[in-house]
């Protein structure tokens, strides 16, 4: 059989490059070889593809996660404040180190990976395999475009000390190609599997594969909605006409083991951050029972006075303030997502659940899409798949819930609401919109790189001002847009790097540039 060779670009791989053993004594040498890296151990191995396979999936949450997501994602979604005084992300900070390792560690562990893996299944034919692939490779790489827009894709590993760039509209219309491409080989393949002994997420099964793959369309569709709405309807109604999630039991999530464990399970020993003003005002204003499942109360009990032992911290916070301490006087985070030794319950992470996929209906048919229902039972089936699979609630307390007239409280005296927005479902098309992104927050509580987007492309949930923004190009009232390129992508991809920013970006290389889907 002939052998794979898969080209590695020098510049893109300067972290490190992938073996088998972790790493080699001559690990310099490889890393700067541009010529090829020989897999022919991989290629006729699937179990060890597999494990590759099953690397990348792991790696896509776990790699970079304390400073991509902890302190990013869910400190700009405000999930959480920050209470270090030396991180200063909360601030609206790019910290250069944070970033080069969010550009590095994606290209150099889970893309590399993953492009392995799709190019020995291809060669292999094992279509399933391949499908699975492409799934991953979409999941992965909008996660990485939706935090700093365009990048080098389509000749990612092109064997040239320059790569040039492509739009994230290129991108986009990409990832739907391949989502097309991975249903037609999934549907080719009923009954299908592979790498049964090493998918994390559904144990090789194709068919559950094909719903996710559905399930990730439409929230790559609804991700394009401002930007192109005839995509996003067309696509969005194709996923969900083809099969998206309807059951916890079929959502997708990487599972974790005592070795490969979920990054919470050591980062809340840290200190680092505590629940944010947001998350209890709209919490505790909700009266809703998913905030132990989520926080848990303050060691120094209601500090505010509310009747209540949740207690939030206003983001942007000054460094004397953080200086005077703020961990035990806030929430930090509930039991199960603690280490195990204090037991915690590693939990997995999510891809997407089931809850999502109802939202994002929910909002398509607030626009007349064709999403199978109504937005107001779209939205109400999304609060109960979230509150059945994370509390113990029973059917009275969630339709109580779901029918409350709520709205959000102040997180201390003298201060606001975030909004006046209820659960219960409105008439209004705005507001409605208001309250499907509002109770997709509290539904992918721990995703916070997708919030994020979400925040982004929506101004949903309603922010809090931060207190302050270190940044000049992005005030504390506003919302931060990206995160810049890197350093390294200046020192070892220059011309390619400034013809993206000239020509794709749409703004110069600054927090405050929008990507190309964001509107709002």
């Amino acid at each position: 059989m002939k052998t794979i060779k898969i080209k590695l670009k020098l510049g893109l791989l300067i972290g490190g490059i992938f073996c088998i053993s972790n790493c080699t004594s001559d690990f310099e040498e490889v890393n700067t070889n541009p010529l090829a890296l020989d897999l022919s151990l991989l290629e006729n191995d699937p179990l060890l593809q597999g494990q590759l396979f099953s690397r990348a999936q792991f790696q896509t949450f776990y790699s970079n996660f304390q400073t991509g997501q902890s302190l990013g994602g869910d400190i700009w979604a405000q999930y959480f404040a920050t209470t270090q005084s030396r991180f200063e992300s909360d601030r609206y900070v790019m910290v250069g180190g944070w970033v080069n390792n969010q550009w590095r560690i994606h290209y150099t562990e889970e893309i590399k990976q993953l492009k392995t893996v799709m190019d020995l299944s291809e060669a292999n034919g094992n279509q399933v395999a391949n499908a699975m692939a492409k799934i991953w490779w979409v999941h992965a790489f909008q996660r990485l475009t939706d935090y700093m827009g365009p990048m080098p894709y389509f000749e990612y590993g092109n064997l040239e000390l320059s790569v040039p760039y492509d739009s994230q509209e290129a991108i986009y219309s990409d990832f739907f190609f391949k989502l097309d491409e991975a249903v037609a080989q999934l549907r080719a393949n009923p009954g299908g599997s592979a790498y049964a002994a090493s998918d994390r997420v559904y144990g090789g099964s194709g068919d559950s594969w094909l719903k996710l793959a559905n399930s990730l369309r439409l929230r790559v569709a609804m991700r394009i909605r401002f930007a192109d709405s005839a995509k996003a309807q067309a696509e969005a109604e194709k996923a969900v006409a083809d099969g998206v999630f309807l059951e916890n039991s079929e959502a997708a999530y990487v599972e974790t083991d005592e070795v490969n464990y979920h990054r919470y399970q050591a980062i809340t020993d840290w200190g680092e951050f505590r629940m944010s003003a947001l998350a209890e005002s709209l919490l505790e204003g909700y009266q809703d029972p998913r905030i132990s499942e989520m926080y848990a109360p303050a060691e120094d009990g209601d500090s505010d006075g509310d009747g209540s032992a949740y207690e939030g911290l206003l983001n942007g916070q000054s460094v004397l303030t953080l200086e005077a301490g703020q961990n035990s006087n806030h929430s930090d985070m509930a039991l199960k997502w603690k280490s195990i030794a204090l037991g915690g319950a590693n939990p997995p992470y999510t891809v997407i659940n089931a809850a999502e996929v109802y939202f994002l209906r929910a909002e398509g048919a607030i626009l007349g899409w064709n999403m199978g229902g109504t937005a107001k039972d779209l939205y109400e089936e999304g609060i109960r798949k979230s509150m059945t699979e994370i509390t113990d609630a029973d059917t009275a307390t969630i339709e109580s819930y779901i029918a409350s007239s709520n709205t959000p409280i102040p997180y201390e005296d003298g201060a606001m609401p975030s909004t006046d927005i209820p659960v219960a479902f409105e008439t209004d098309s705005e507001r409605q919109l208001e309250q499907i992104i509002t109770q997709k927050w509290i539904a992918n509580y721990g995703s916070g790189v997708e919030s994020w987007a979400e925040l982004r492309r929506t101004g949903y949930p309603k922010q809090y001002e931060r207190v302050l923004s270190d940044n000049p190009n992005v005030g504390p009232d506003e919302i931060i847009s990206r995160m810049i390129y890197p350093s390294s992508e200046y020192d070892t991809n220059l011309e390619e790097l400034q013809k993206a920013i000239d020509n794709l970006l749409g703004g110069p290389d600054e927090a405050s540039t929008k990507l190309w889907w964001d509107k709002n």
